[in-house]
């Protein structure tokens, strides 16, 4: 039995984006995939492509970045009963196993995109073109757990205990506005710092709580960190989704739902 509540996801293009004439290169899915004993996982992720110059096809990138993230996981998930992983094994999964097969499912897709879609040389191909970030929450009946690389952020909300930032990128003082991505070398190594797991209290201790995964658009979008625990309660507050049941397939056209600007939610009881 889960005690999670259907998400909710969102995708808004931002205000500046809107002045400027530019799309939105953010993207996101979710999905509820069965585990061997037939435990549903709720599996949510987020990417936001870069729109700079130099990444002109980030919207891609991004899109194909939540579509590789399900599919990986949603395999495992199929193959495990859940309740027996123990916790350290959740960790290694989230910060070492499944990292590396994500990174190179979605350079095998930018790829594939590069020649197929755009009818493009193949010696013009460069992963930078479709450059993005990549968030993913993974909810069970017995935890939950996050991982990914980029500037996405993850807060958790409780009405008694207040809201925290659970996960956030590291600033290491030089540029506010760069970020690790998957089209850098190396990328896999950077999902272990943005990698945790928490169990879940018995159900007779449990306090209610939320969990909300987004695009660095929404915290840039308020002018403090109060504004945005503000935002992101309301957002919390918002009718679920209803949910997809058993196949490996998010909440939009072609696995993924295009634009996003806003948030990505998952809610327990």
């Amino acid at each position: 039995m889960s005690h999670w509540a259907p998400p909710r996801c969102e995708t808004r293009l931002g205000a500046s984006h809107q002045r400027r004439g530019k799309p939105c290169q953010d993207a996101s899915g979710w999905c509820l995939v069965p585990d061997l004993r037939g435990d549903l996982v709720q599996i949510l992720a987020v990417s936001d492509g870069h729109g700079a110059a130099q990444h002109p096809h980030s919207a891609a990138g991004s899109r194909m970045a939540c579509r590789i993230a399900l599919r990986e996981v949603a395999r495992d998930i199929a193959q495990w009963d859940t309740a027996l992983l123990a916790e350290a094994a959740w960790r290694r999964w989230l910060s070492q196993e499944l990292p590396d097969r994500i990174v190179t499912g979605w350079r095998h897709a930018v790829a594939e995109h590069w020649t197929n879609s755009l009818d493009q040389p193949s010696e013009g191909f460069s992963p930078m073109l479709y450059g993005a970030t990549l968030g993913l929450l993974v909810l069970t009946s017995d935890g939950w757990g996050y991982t990914g690389l980029g500037d996405w952020d993850l807060l958790e909300l409780s009405p008694s205990d207040g809201s925290r930032i659970v996960s956030q990128e590291p600033w290491d003082g030089g540029d506010p506005e760069a970020t690790h991505s998957l089209c850098l070398e190396g990328a896999a190594a950077g999902f272990a710092n943005r990698s945790g797991w928490r169990a879940l209290p018995a159900a007779t201790a449990a306090t209610p709580f939320s969990l909300l995964l987004s695009s660095d658009g929404l915290r840039k979008s308020c002018g403090t960190d109060t504004d945005f625990f503000t935002l992101a309660q309301f957002l919390t507050e918002l009718p679920a989704e209803q949910p997809i049941p058993a196949e490996p397939r998010a909440s939009g056209p072609e696995g993924v739902v295009p634009e996003l600007d806003g948030a990505k939610i998952g809610r327990a009881h």
